[in-house]
């Protein structure tokens, strides 16, 4: 194993730990401290509960959640809990794993477009 990447799987659910080479340029100190001291909303879809679209059901995967709406809300949960941070969780509730619903869900577009 490499050095800090037992920290980053720490912080980090199975399907983003294969980061892209700039996190390995920042370090996971970094990393976290960005995370933490941005705000952030996570945008979940109220039905992407079924297994579709390359979900991954592997035993780790399972671990985190059923679905990925259950992984989402785990680690918003997680986050919130082990760094004491509040982050927005939004479900989007008549979506399921569609970037294009959620994209243009009324729920949605406040978070992509804030307001001044």
């Amino acid at each position: 194993m490499r050095h800090g990447t037992a920290d980053a799987r720490a912080i980090l659910p199975a399907v983003v730990r294969p980061v892209n080479p700039r996190r390995h340029a920042i370090g996971d100190k970094q990393l976290r401290k960005q995370l933490l001291a941005r705000p952030v909303t996570y945008l979940l879809g109220g039905l992407d509960t079924l297994p579709l679209a390359g979900f991954d059901a592997s035993c780790p995967a399972m671990a985190q959640g059923p679905h990925r709406l259950g992984r989402g809300q785990a680690f918003a949960a997680y986050v919130k809990q082990r760094y004491a941070t509040e982050q927005k969780v939004v479900v989007v509730t008549l979506c399921g794993h569609s970037a294009r619903c959620m994209f243009t869900a009324d729920p949605a577009l406040p978070v992509l477009f804030p307001k001044p």
